[in-house]
C-alpha cells in the first residue's frame, strides 16, 4: 500500500524536485542556525532537521522500493538501457495502430488484446503510415530530437508491468527549443493507444516510467 501511494505522489511532474529543494533549505536551515543566538538557532537547527531528514528518507524510501524519480526541472540524467531504433526498413504499422485499453497487467500481448477502438489509419483511410523512430525500455529517458516531416505524425506506445507490479508509464511532448507541447501518453499497468503529432517541425519526447514500454513515432508517407 505504502509502495502505491508513493508511486503515484511521485509520478507527479514536479514532486520530486520540491522534495530535493525542501531537503537542501532544511540542510541550510541547519547550517544557518550556527549563527544565530540561542533560543532561535535550536528551532531553526531543528525545524531544518526534520524537514531535510523527511525529504531526504522519502527519496531514500524511493531508491530501496525501486520507484523511479523524475527530476523535471533540476534535469538529472538516468542511466538508459532503452534500445533505440530508427529502421528505415521498419515495416509500416498499418492496422496495427489500433487504439486499445485493458486493465490487464500479465504482459504486452495479453494487455494489448481487448477493447478495440478506431485506430489512426481508419480514422485517415488516404495515409500510409512510416516508422521514424522506435524507443523500448523500463527506465525513464529524454530522446533524441527527431524531425516529423510532415503534418499529422502519430505516436503509437505500449506499456506492461515488470514481474506483475504495477507501476506508471507517462510521455511528454517537447519542441526543439524545450517547450512544453502535449502529454502523449499516461498509464498505470498495461495498455496500448496512440496520439495524433500535428506539425512538421523538430520533437523530443520525455518518457517516465518504471514499466516497460515501446514508443513509436509514425509519420504520413508522401504520396
Amino acid at each position: 500500500m505504502l509502495e502505491g501511494i508513493l508511486t503515484v505522489m511521485l509520478s507527479k511532474p514536479g514532486v520530486p524536485d520540491l522534495l530535493a529543494f525542501c531537503a537542501a533549505l532544511g540542510i541550510y536551515g541547519v547550517i544557518l542556525a550556527q549563527g544565530l543566538q540561542s533560543p532561535s538557532d535550536e528551532r531553526l537547527r531543528v525545524l531544518g532537521s526534520v524537514v531535510a531528514c523527511f525529504c531526504l528518507g522519502i527519496m531514500l524510501l524511493a531508491v530501496v522500493l525501486d520507484i523511479n524519480l523524475r527530476f523535471y526541472l533540476l534535469e538529472i540524467p538516468y542511466s538508459q538501457s532503452a534500445h533505440i531504433s530508427a529502421d528505415p526498413q521498419e515495416k509500416s504499422p498499418g492496422p496495427s495502430l489500433i487504439k486499445k485499453r485493458t486493465p490487464a497487467v500479465t504482459g504486452p500481448e495479453t494487455g494489448a488484446s481487448a477493447g478495440k477502438h478506431p485506430s489512426v489509419s481508419e480514422n485517415f483511410p488516404e495515409a500510409n503510415w512510416k516508422v521514424i523512430k522506435v524507443w523500448e525500455g523500463d527506465r525513464p529517458q529524454k530522446t533524441e530530437i527527431f524531425y516529423m516531416p510532415s503534418p499529422g505524425g502519430a505516436i503509437e506506445w505500449t506499456t506492461w508491468p515488470i514481474s506483475r507490479r504495477l507501476g506508471t508509464f507517462q510521455v511528454t511532448v517537447h519542441d526543439a527549443a524545450g517547450n512544453f507541447i502535449k502529454h502523449a501518453a499516461y498509464a498505470n499497468g498495461a495498455e496500448k493507444d496512440n496520439t495524433l503529432l500535428g506539425g512538421s517541425r523538430k520533437y523530443y519526447l520525455r518518457i517516465d516510467s518504471n514499466q516497460k514500454y515501446k514508443v513509436v513515432i509514425m509519420a504520413k508517407k508522401s504520396r
